[in-house]
């Protein structure tokens, strides 16, 4: 059984290859297509671009890195519902802030 620290670990691994191009991408596009709304633009952008990284890289480039984490106890399917989670998270989190 892997411990939560060791997890949160591992998951950071996995989507530092992700995070940063994707982020990258949303607020480029967030500032092209919603200029007055960068946080939302942003968050809107990136609910497409994580999961679309995610197939990019992981899926087409690097397949083979899913042994990686196969070997921490985290399967492929784990990985893609943890992306779809966090992508509807962090949206949702913009919407809640930004309707007060």
């Amino acid at each position: 059984m892997i411990k939560t620290g060791q997890l949160i670990r591992v998951l950071l691994l996995f989507y530092r290859r992700l995070l940063f191009p994707a982020l990258a991408l949303s607020i480029g596009l967030s500032l092209l297509f919603f200029p007055g709304n960068l946080f939302t633009g942003t968050s809107i952008a990136l609910l497409f671009f994580l999961p679309l990284f995610h197939y990019f890289i992981y899926e087409m480039i690097y397949p083979s890195e899913y042994y990686f984490y196969h070997n921490f106890g985290l399967e492929k399917y784990a990985l893609w519902i943890v992306t779809a989670l966090l992508s509807v998270f962090q949206l949702l989190l913009v919407w809640m802030i930004g309707a007060n």
